[in-house]
């Protein structure tokens, strides 16, 4: 499968799959691409280009030994785009610190942005809400709890409060072995992974949110308040929905932080249509 080098010397695993408009799937903390093959890729590469890939310090993907930032991973993305030939304004989607990645991306990218998804994301601290940078307590504390093991870190986070709702959990046990399957496949090292946290908890676009001008829509789980790093989603995703103009939220029903796992259904559906109103892809 293929990677492509980019300008900055970094090499960067991806995948393309389908035609169409082109649409980008940007995957959150320490993730690599594989989540998104459960059920987001199968469903938009019927409609789409759809573009996968591993962020610098996941999957196949290079890892260097430097300080990663979300406005790097940002421009990792721009560079992966112009390298595998994709001129068009693309869809970006973006999951949790993937949402922080997809807003820095449309704020320094503004010409390579169609539509914009921000799921179960946030723009960093605001009034009213704030949380704590580096590495958070919680998150040492479970790596005690694993003898440092970012796979069993992973597992953990995914059995427990945070992601799905205690219904999917005991109803969904197939589901939910693939899930954890899927998410402790191929982890990072300790190291990259807990950089890639690092940036997520530093990372403030609060002030430039005004910046965003592409068709937005925004969605979190209805019950998305459960959290190590960051805060509660539901609240982040509302306060973005008030900064962004002419954004759109739709809250999804009975789920977590998880949403696109959980209610893959609705999620792809409510996307999809969301994106068919937005004009055709030009290049730019």
């Amino acid at each position: 499968m293929p990677k492509v080098k980019i300008p900055n010397g970094l090499e960067l695993y991806y995948e393309v799959h389908g035609e169409g408009d082109p649409l980008v799937l940007v995957a959150g903390t320490g993730s690599h691409w594989q989540k998104w093959g459960m059920y987001q890729l199968p469903f938009f590469a019927k409609h789409y280009k759809t573009i996968v890939y591993d962020h610098r310090g996941t999957g196949k993907s290079d890892m260097p030994d430097v300080p990663y930032t979300i406005p790097m991973f940002a421009d990792d993305l721009a560079q992966l785009l112009n390298a595998i030939g994709i001129k068009e304004r693309a869809h970006i989607v973006g999951h949790s610190m993937g949402g922080q990645v997809s807003q820095q991306f449309a704020i320094d990218f503004p010409d390579k942005v169609n539509g914009l998804v921000l799921a179960d994301t946030g723009s960093g601290p605001f009034d009213g809400h704030d949380f704590e940078r580096g590495i958070p307590i919680d998150t040492c504390m479970t790596f005690s709890r694993v003898d440092g093991s970012v796979a069993e870190r992973l597992k953990d986070s995914h059995l427990g409060e945070f992601w799905y709702t205690p219904e999917f959990r005991k109803s969904q046990p197939e589901i939910m072995a693939k899930i954890i399957e899927v998410a402790m496949a191929d982890p990072p090292p300790l190291k990259p992974y807990l950089r890639h946290i690092i940036a997520r908890q530093n990372f403030n676009v609060t002030n430039k949110l005004d910046r965003i001008i592409c068709p937005t829509l925004i969605m979190v789980g209805e019950d998305d308040k459960f959290a190590e790093g960051t805060g509660a989603f539901i609240k982040q995703c509302r306060h973005l929905y008030t900064k962004i103009r002419g954004s759109k939220l739709v809250v999804v029903p009975h789920a977590r932080h998880g949403i696109f796992w959980e209610q893959p259904e609705f999620v792809n559906k409510t996307i999809h249509e969301f994106l068919k109103t937005i004009k055709p892809a030009a290049a730019h």
